[in-house]
């Protein structure tokens, strides 16, 4: 007997990123407004795998890329630790700070976390991966909100620094029924495209990852969310081509 269908559930997005059962039809408040306080040093759960560049120290190095991101990172930087690319094939000291799970309302707690640990106050180039945990969660005009208050942000304390990197698809968006899968990864595009035009607006800039697609199953887990080898391969030489413009 088949299963019956099961129905989502739409969520909106507290001050920490969280989601929680969505009461009303108004937007949620982003976690703060732009130029409300400084970035300053605030404890979090623990930011996942982390992995330098090769080369000399950040205070030796003419530029600093920190990575920051959700499982995407995470993941890609222990690929890049294996295969002897952390550094992204640039001059520039890379630093990786992939945390599981990271949210959009998450990522400015997680940047103040990271910045003394890196011993740099302002890094030349932020590239950051995040809204795959997001994806769905929320309403359309939420979510923007919410990348217009972390992006906002991120260009006020760190100006022309921002570089924002595509969520990438999924071959199954988890909670989500197959009837759901299209109108999610619309959501998925949306955003995408939201962001490239705050960045193209604020003075930063984007990279997309083309040939990253649902529909190649070989460059996907089992779970149809985070990528194989052969993906994170693709990924890291997306980041490789997108860094050579950088450094």
């Amino acid at each position: 007997m088949p299963k019956a269908k099961q129905k989502s559930k739409r969520t909106t997005v507290d001050q920490a990123g969280y989601s929680r059962p969505r009461r009303t039809a108004t937007a949620t408040a982003p976690p703060s407004q732009p130029g409300a306080e400084p970035l300053v040093q605030a404890p979090q759960p623990n930011p996942g795998v982390e992995q330098r560049g090769p080369g000399p120290s950040a205070s030796c190095q003419s530029s600093t890329i920190l990575l920051i991101g959700d499982s995407m990172i995470h993941w890609l930087a222990a690929f890049a630790h294996r295969e002897g690319k952390q550094g992204l094939g640039s001059s520039a000291n890379v630093v990786w700070r992939g945390r599981r799970g990271l949210k959009l309302g998450q990522v400015i707690g997680h940047v103040e976390w990271v910045l003394p640990g890196i011993q740099v106050s302002s890094p030349s180039h932020i590239v950051l991966h995040g809204g795959t945990n997001d994806v769905g969660r929320a309403e359309k005009h939420e979510l923007f909100s919410l990348l217009d208050t972390t992006l906002g942000r991120l260009h006020e304390h760190f100006p022309n620094a921002l570089i924002w990197s595509d969520i990438l698809p999924c071959r199954t968006y988890s909670g989500f029924s197959k009837d759901e899968q299209p109108t999610t990864d619309r959501t998925r595009r949306a955003l995408n495209k939201h962001a490239r035009c705050i960045c193209r607006t604020i003075g930063g800039s984007a990279l997309t990852h083309l040939d990253i697609r649902h529909e190649r199953r070989e460059l996907f887990r089992r779970d149809g969310i985070h990528l194989s080898e052969t993906g994170n391969n693709m990924f890291l030489h997306s980041l490789i081509k997108g860094s050579g413009n950088i450094a």
